[in-house]
């Protein structure tokens, strides 16, 4: 049924079962109850076990119901998740320079500052700095920020060799379609997903 209803949303697996076990380890993780059920089964086929898609739903789906009534699906995954996120949080509250910054990133900036230091009245509006000719440019017709730029101010909003500023082309707009246009396919895990859903 499952393997009709990915046919008929455009899909064509040919094995579905490694992307079955897949799907169920998302569920409730490797170290759940249910997670030790799907890998003995994964195990299982490995080893040569004649099973198919339609067996191994049956049989996860059947185990899902049992460990519900049991209360022993329990999110763990999600737990793991959270756990790790909260030491992360931890680790950056007691070190936020080392946490939450690039320092490489950091050092760039630092280099980088001098660019938007406007020179004062009476300074010189040009300079070199390693070899390279540097201007002062507001950016005209906020083509950028103010800061020191390789550029002429007066060339400012230019393209190499471009001799008036940048206009972009009008593009005469085609008139509505009366097609519909074609649907985009849907990635495989979300439509099994979905024809899971469908079938509870």
């Amino acid at each position: 049924m499952l393997q009709e209803n990915l046919r008929a949303r455009g899909q064509h697996p040919d094995n579905i079962i490694p992307q079955l076990f897949s799907t169920y380890y998302n569920c409730e993780g490797t170290n759940s109850p249910l997670g030790r059920y799907i890998e003995y089964w994964e195990n299982a086929f490995n080893n040569g076990m004649d099973l198919n898609s339609n067996e191994l739903m049956f049989k996860v789906k059947e185990k899902y119901k049992e460990l519900k009534e049991r209360h022993q699906i329990s999110g763990q995954k999600k737990d793991e998740e959270l756990v790790a996120l909260k030491a992360q949080l931890e680790e950056y509250k007691k070190n936020p320079k080392r946490g939450g910054g690039n320092s490489e990133s950091d050092e760039k900036k630092k280099k980088l500052k001098w660019m938007f230091v406007k020179p004062k009245d009476g300074e010189a509006k040009s300079k070199t700095i390693n070899e390279k000719e540097y201007h002062w440019c507001d950016g005209k017709d906020d083509a950028h920020k103010s800061k020191w730029v390789c550029h002429h101010p007066k060339d400012c909003g230019k393209k190499a060799g471009q001799t008036s500023p940048v206009v972009p082309p009008v593009v005469p707009q085609a008139p509505p379609s009366t097609t519909t246009p074609p649907a985009t396919t849907p990635s495989w895990t979300t439509v099994m997903l979905s024809t899971l859903a469908d079938q509870e």
